[in-house]
């Protein structure tokens, strides 16, 4: 399967399905999940392949699957 990384949070193409979630501090993996309605912890870890969920960066930018 293919990955688009789409930098213009303007364009109305296909690739608008995918939101950005700036890590807050004490944000969680399962908290985030829990911001973004039919987004399950599975689908972020999924989508962010190379984001340790145990060990999340303040200010990093984690992948927000929307379906």
């Amino acid at each position: 399967s293919e990955v688009t990384v789409v930098g213009n949070t303007g364009d109305s193409g296909s690739d608008a399905d995918v939101v950005y979630h700036t890590v807050q501090p004490g944000n969680t993996f399962n908290e985030i999940a829990s911001v973004y309605d039919g987004v399950t912890v599975d689908e972020l870890i999924e989508a962010n392949p190379n984001v340790d969920i145990y060990s999340l960066n303040i200010g990093s930018q984690v992948a927000i699957p929307l379906n």
